[in-house]
């Protein structure tokens, strides 16, 4: 019997798919789609694995373009405060399918640093 939590990555959206590749990355995510293959009882259901193990080759995931240097240079302190701020855009960078560019997210991160102040 495969994994439950395996097997709710064939009920994805493809933006819940890259959301999921993202978060687990191309080597893992080839993995898990070759126990799902493996476990599969039917032709269906093996091509449906080999469609999402195909997407760690066919979609690249992104690099999160912002890092803790763009905060500090918004005048903000070293501290906890960057990593809160920047796990914040990244999620919504993630939530928005990675559709923002660095521009985007650094006006984003600016207008956050201005409201923590």
């Amino acid at each position: 019997m495969i994994d439950p939590r395996l097997m709710a990555l064939i009920d994805l959206d493809a933006a819940g798919r890259r959301r999921a590749l993202y978060a687990t990355g191309a080597s893992r995510w080839r993995r898990m789609a070759i126990v799902g293959a493996a476990s599969a009882e039917t032709p269906d259901e093996i091509a449906t694995w080999d469609t999402l193990g195909a997407l760690a080759e066919t979609w690249e995931i992104p690099k999160f373009p912002l890092a803790g240097r763009d905060v500090l240079a918004l005048g903000l302190a070293p501290g906890p405060r960057i990593g809160a701020l920047l796990a914040e855009i990244e999620a919504e960078w993630i939530a928005g399918d990675f559709a923002a560019d660095a521009a985007a997210l650094k006006a984003r991160l600016a207008s956050r640093a201005r409201e923590s102040h």
